[in-house]
């Protein structure tokens, strides 16, 4: 056992010594373009959105007592390829979504419902699913529950739902 760490070690020392100890043990300083190049990354990344943009919210409060309920994206636009999470960021204008009801049916299914909204920009929409109004042919409905400012959008385009200067 000590003559096998001895050949370890002195395959250590000829490694070091043909290479130098400052090679294999300190690091070198970074080029100055390295530093330049995570900047403009860091940058971009930070620049993010080229204008105002508009946000659909499916998860905020509900009141189930007033038949309140949260929902579902199911598409956007007829495009069912989206991830399903609980903000969305699209581009303002004229959108149509298939929204879900959270609560389901007797039988167990959710159903969807189309939604056409004109998104204006700079603003963050509440979607939830209003069941204290149902009809014959329809259990519940998908309704804005409140519109409110993207503050970080305001500040960076002009006020909201006009995209003007303020």
């Amino acid at each position: 056992m000590t003559h096998a760490r001895g050949i370890v070690a002195a395959s250590l020392f000829k490694f070091t010594t043909a290479f130098g100890p400052s090679s294999f043990f300190v690091m070198r300083k970074p080029h100055p373009t390295w530093g330049l190049f995570a900047l403009l990354i860091t940058m971009s990344a930070l620049a993010g959105k080229n204008g105002p943009w508009a946000e659909i919210k499916l998860d905020g409060d509900t009141n189930e007592t007033l038949g309140e309920y949260r929902t579902v994206l199911v598409a956007i636009d007829g495009s069912r390829e989206i991830v399903a999470k609980a903000l969305y960021e699209l581009q303002p204008g004229r959108t149509r979504l298939q929204l879900a009801s959270r609560k389901r049916g007797k039988s167990g299914e959710m159903t969807s419902l189309p939604y056409e909204i004109e998104l204006k920009p700079c603003v963050r929409y509440l979607f939830v699913a209003d069941h204290a109004q149902q009809t014959e042919t329809r259990r519940w409905r998908p309704v804005v529950k409140s519109e409110e400012p993207i503050k970080a959008c305001v500040k960076r385009f002009g006020t909201a739902g006009t995209g003007e200067e303020s």
